[in-house]
């Protein structure tokens, strides 16, 4: 809106009027677009920093997930070092085991050849006992063992 041109020497209160609120007009419209231009910063600078603090967040989350593998891996290997010690173990009790059946077999068909029953193998078992009633509950368990595996 244009200003009428004020006459000298004449005062017009109606212009002074307009003027004033033409300035008003301005000046607050001048506020509010600063006021605008800051909201608007101020959201772009929330928007960055919401941004850059959930990218700390995900990076946070990946290395979580990183370290969480690497120590299931490890365990995982641990596991399995366990499981092969364990096989080992088993190996050497059942080759022992087997070795004492066959000592046990061996002594038991030289007792039973001779008739020679010693007294300190069977805790203090009589020589009048037969080596084989002596014996039996030593061989027993590994007769039926073999007997089951036949059927």
């Amino acid at each position: 809106m244009k200003r009428p041109k004020q006459l000298t020497g004449q005062k017009n209160s109606t212009n002074q009027i307009e003027s004033t609120v033409h300035v008003g007009v301005k000046v607050r419209e001048f506020y509010l677009d600063r006021a605008h231009k800051n909201l608007v910063e101020i959201g772009s600078w929330e928007t960055s920093m919401k941004a850059s603090v959930e990218a700390l967040i995900n990076k946070a989350e990946e290395d979580t997930e990183k370290k969480k593998a690497e120590h299931a891996a490890k365990f995982r290997i641990k596991i399995s070092e366990l499981h092969k010690e364990a096989e080992t173990r088993r190996v050497t009790i059942t080759s022992r085991r087997g070795e004492d059946v066959t000592k046990v077999e061996d002594r038991a068909t030289k007792f039973w050849s001779t008739g020679y029953v010693p007294h300190d193998l069977f805790h203090g078992k009589t020589a009048a006992m037969d080596a084989r009633e002596c014996l039996l509950p030593y061989i027993l368990p590994f007769v039926l063992s073999a007997s089951r595996k036949l059927m």
